[in-house]
């Protein structure tokens, strides 16, 4: 016999619901995002190593997403937070590459921070020039004495030009002018700001220097051993002296990576060299070679300095020039036209300033290279 509760449709209602007949407690409705995040956070772990199903869980609700991106992602690590200044200096270099021509935009990153401003400054001071006259001379040095003591770095200076360019003076002011030189006797670089941003500028490629029509022998010693360690440097390429007078050719025969060489108005003396400037031997090393050579109102220094530089202890060799351009007006250049190729047998371009009815001597080209091109100018 099987004791028990007989169910009868009276007492069945007891154990199901059906509708219409009783009505439930107002329970809110449950859905499986109802579940507590410890509670998911169990039934996700059984499925840590499985990504693909993590990845279908994921997909289910935001609780479950959160709860899986726990075993998605790699731990994160704490890294403090970046900013623009934060970027290496190589790669500001490289962004600030594409501005390097565009000064007005340089100026506008310089104003970011400190790292920004350091490197813009590499290509906001590649030219330095000192080449106004009188009071606007002095204004130009104490601007660039102001830069220089903030401590700007003119690593990156590339073209270096010193001295006021006289000759293109109005006669009044060049007449005014010229007084001012007579009492000095000196010329305006001849200063101690001038020859401080000498020293500061360590990799100049182009220099230009004017002196005036002032003789070597009058500048102090300090100075011409300031000039002569500067047109020496491994980074000058191209120089330019303008306006010298009395100047040591035996200076330039120890340039050897000299390339480029301009005399302009340029007079030299084989007796006035500085004391101990060039006293020291020779030391090793391949010669340098001279490609390019300007001749202006210079025709007197051809021979010294064809001697100079052909001897066997210049640094600086003569022979492989390639281009040679002379002022060819009245009696100038003659000389030039016709010794320099006798020694410098690889000339390709001669550039003629040609003026007045004699102007240029074309009679001695029968001593150049049988290709070469002729400019007139």
């Amino acid at each position: 016999m099987i004791c028990g509760k007989i169910l009868t449709p009276n007492t069945m209602s007891n154990f199901f619901y059906f509708p219409g007949k009783e009505t439930l407690p107002n329970v809110p409705i449950r859905t499986i995002n109802d579940l507590p995040t410890e509670l998911l956070t169990r039934i996700l772990t059984y499925f840590q190593d499985d990504i693909s199903s993590l990845k279908q869980f994921s997909l289910i609700s935001r609780p479950f997403l959160s709860v899986c991106q726990k075993y998605l992602l790699p731990p994160t690590i704490q890294v403090p937070p970046r900013t623009i200044n934060d970027l290496p200096t190589e790669l500001l270099t490289d962004i600030l590459a594409y501005f390097q021509d565009d000064l007005s935009s340089l100026k506008t990153f310089s104003l970011i921070s400190r790292p920004f401003l350091s490197v813009c400054r590499k290509y906001l001071f590649t030219t330095l020039r000192l080449n106004s006259f009188g009071s606007s001379f002095d204004s130009q040095c104490d601007s660039w004495m102001t830069i220089l003591n903030n401590s700007i770095d003119l690593s990156s200076l590339q073209i270096l030009e010193l001295g006021p360019p006289i000759l293109r003076l109005p006669s009044h002011a060049y007449s005014n002018h010229w007084n001012q030189l007579m009492e000095r006797k000196v010329p305006s670089i001849h200063d101690q700001r001038v020859q401080t941003i000498i020293q500061r500028a360590l990799n100049p490629h182009i220099v230009i220097l004017r002196f005036e029509f002032q003789s070597w022998k009058d500048l102090s010693v300090t100075f011409q051993e300031a000039f002569i360690e500067l047109v020496q440097r491994e980074t000058v390429t191209s120089l330019s002296l303008e306006y010298a007078v009395d100047f040591p050719m035996a200076g330039l025969s120890r340039c050897r990576y000299l390339r480029e060489l301009s005399l302009i108005s340029f007079n030299i003396s084989e007796s006035v060299v500085g004391p101990g400037l060039f006293e020291d031997e020779v030391s090793g090393g391949s010669k340098g070679y001279l490609e390019s050579l300007t001749l202006f109102a210079s025709d007197e220094c051809v021979e010294t300095m064809i001697n100079v530089l052909s001897s066997s202890q210049s640094l600086l060799d003569l022979t492989q020039l390639r281009r040679l351009s002379i002022n060819s007006t009245g009696e100038d250049g003659r000389l030039a036209m016709k010794k320099i190729p006798l020694i410098a047998r690889c000339i390709t371009i001669l550039e003629l300033r040609v003026g007045g009815k004699n102007g240029m001597y074309l009679f001695f080209t029968i001593h150049y290279p049988p290709f070469f091109s002729i400019k007139k100018e």
